[in-house]
């Protein structure tokens, strides 16, 4: 029973985190990147460009404007390379990591 609230307490944490980043979402809001990923042995080799690049493409009838969110700095610069620029930063809770916030 402890476990169970204790998840949920968590859990609504993280939402209401998360919710305070949806100011940073673009004045016309489009498709949302959830999750892009590519396995460390084939990193460094353009794959996820390529996976990026056909994503956004395949979207290119959709209106609005693509946007995404990364806590790992490490991968601003990939995104930047790909067309998307930072819209802002928001902490995810009191003591949680730094969501930077990105438009296409």
């Amino acid at each position: 029973m402890l476990r169970a609230l204790v998840g949920a307490r968590r859990a609504t944490q993280v939402l209401g985190a998360l919710g305070g980043a949806g100011a940073l979402a673009p004045t016309t809001p489009g498709p949302y990147l959830n999750y892009l990923a590519v396995h460390p042995a084939h990193q460094s080799r353009g794959r996820g460009g390529e996976l990026l690049d056909h994503g956004i493409g395949a979207l290119r009838d959709v209106t609005g404007t693509p946007w995404l969110g990364t806590t790992d700095p490490r991968n601003l610069p990939f995104y930047e390379r790909h067309g998307f620029s930072t819209a802002g930063t928001h902490v995810l809770g009191d003591d949680g990591p730094v969501l930077t916030v990105l438009h296409g």
